[in-house]
């Protein structure tokens, strides 16, 4: 009997020091769209490091770089207030959207060289195809 009360004993603090730690939410909620969780955020920024490493690879000068990361903010910003703004039709949402891309890309070409501009358009054109592989792969692996 003993032997038996000493073993429940041992289980129910192995269980309870096991349940009794928290863990993160696996799930998002609503109001969490759109937030990157603390853990995957670099210096505050999700995903930072990914326009630097494009700012070497085109070989741009400081000066251009700062315009480049400027121009991102802005445009950033922009569409942020462009996707907030509910009184707009998702027609109309979207043409304000192509309008500020279009307007991205002539301040980004107005930026570089013909050269680095045109090495900065093959890269997006690679990512896109990149990301297209991935997702029929994907897609081929849900079948």
């Amino acid at each position: 009997m003993k032997k038996v009360s000493l073993l429940f004993a041992i289980m129910f603090a192995i269980f309870s020091a096991t349940f009794s730690q928290t863990a993160p939410p696996t799930t998002m909620t609503p109001s969490d769209k759109g937030t990157v969780p603390a853990d995957k955020m670099m210096n505050g920024k999700h995903g930072g490091h990914r326009g630097d490493g494009m700012l070497k690879k085109l070989g741009l000068t400081a000066d251009q770089a700062a315009k480049m990361k400027t121009a991102h903010s802005d445009f950033k910003t922009q569409s942020e207030a462009i996707r907030s703004n509910t009184s707009l039709s998702k027609a109309d949402r979207r043409t304000q959207m192509e309008a500020l891309k279009t307007s991205r890309e002539q301040t980004i070409q107005g930026i570089m060289t013909p050269t680095q501009f045109t090495q900065y358009k093959q890269m997006i054109a690679d990512g896109k195809e990149k990301m297209k592989e991935k997702r029929m792969e994907k897609k081929a692996a849900k079948q």
